[in-house]
């Protein structure tokens, strides 16, 4: 028997010992304290953590992330009042940015950190729009283009892409051929040094 085949059952054996599924729960309410505690000491880790995965979040994602971290070792009324504090302070945080509401009419906010980021990225493309000192691959689109097997609208971006300008920016939905696109815009910018 191979050891990894064993394994899978050795494990489920483990899991329906009462001594290591003790050992395992002790481990895991460990864990949950003193990560409540951090959070408790320092609410933008739920802001950093939210604003890791998504852009924004709302009242409930904050609520979902919190209940993962609170104990189950204090009455329900000492729970709600933890959760219903540590809540309150997340979306107090100077860190924590109110956006407004949503299409579904649930408040969004996001963190200080992530939009001073976005803004940074916008105001970088701003200053990048208008300069034309990249260096000008069109030389070389028509060499590559001629042979490639690339749409028109593929080809089209090829060009917009290879530009002169420093920075230019192509969209599109999932399967249209972006990737294929810039295979071929990568051999135009090798071409042209």
């Amino acid at each position: 028997i191979k050891e990894g085949a064993a394994r899978p059952m050795q494990e489920r054996v483990r899991e329906n010992d009462p001594h290591f599924t003790a050992e395992r729960t002790a481990k895991n309410e460990q864990i949950q304290a003193r990560n409540w505690h951090r959070i408790t000491v320092n609410p933008r880790i739920v802001v950093d953590a939210l604003t890791d995965k998504a852009a924004s979040f709302t009242e409930q994602d904050v609520a979902r992330y919190l209940h993962r971290w609170l104990g189950e070792d204090m009455t329900e009324e000492q729970t709600r009042l933890a959760f219903d504090t540590m809540k309150a302070r997340v979306l107090a945080s100077d860190e924590t940015v109110l956006l407004g509401k949503d299409e579904e009419g649930n408040e969004r906010y996001s963190s200080r950190s992530l939009l001073r980021a976005e803004r940074d990225l916008v105001d970088m493309a701003d200053k990048m729009q208008g300069d034309r000192s990249h260096g000008d691959a069109t030389a070389h689109q028509n060499d590559v283009l001629s042979y490639s097997k690339l749409s028109g609208e593929q080809a089209a971006a090829v060009r917009h892409v290879t530009g002169p300008e420093r920075l230019a920016l192509v969209s599109g939905l999932a399967g249209t051929g972006k990737t294929t696109m810039l295979d071929e815009a990568a051999y135009v910018w090798s071409k042209g040094g």
